[in-house]
């Protein structure tokens, strides 16, 4: 599930010897209720996103993709793509509390 997904970038991103915090990040996004867990609010609040917002952001932070690889499959510039991700970051601050926000910032878009 979410839990072998999250623990599967986070051995991508920082390599195989990441066991603590692999653990950590999975004890984290445990679901408080069977409805919301952490890693749920969050793949809500991306999907809620704009299609080009929500475009950019997938591939940026979850693809690990450069603005200019970005801007070639979109057909569009490099700025338009910084202005899309400005504003998906925007909306997700706006939509998400505070704690998981730092959550989406320090694991998706800050850990590369």
């Amino acid at each position: 599930g979410y839990t072998d997904e999250i623990a599967g970038i986070i051995r991508t991103k920082f390599g195989v010897g990441v066991e603590v915090m692999t653990d950590q990040l999975i004890y984290y996004f445990q679901p408080e209720s069977e409805d919301d867990s952490k890693i749920d609010l969050l793949m809500k609040a991306v999907k809620n996103l704009p299609v080009k917002c929500q475009q950019v952001l997938v591939a940026i932070c979850f693809n690990e993709k450069k603005y200019k690889d970005v801007a070639e499959e979109m057909q569009v510039s490099v700025n338009t793509v910084k202005t899309q991700l400005a504003r998906a970051l925007k909306l997700l601050r706006e939509n998400l509390n505070r704690e998981d926000f730092e959550l989406f910032l320090t694991f998706f878009v800050f850990s590369y």
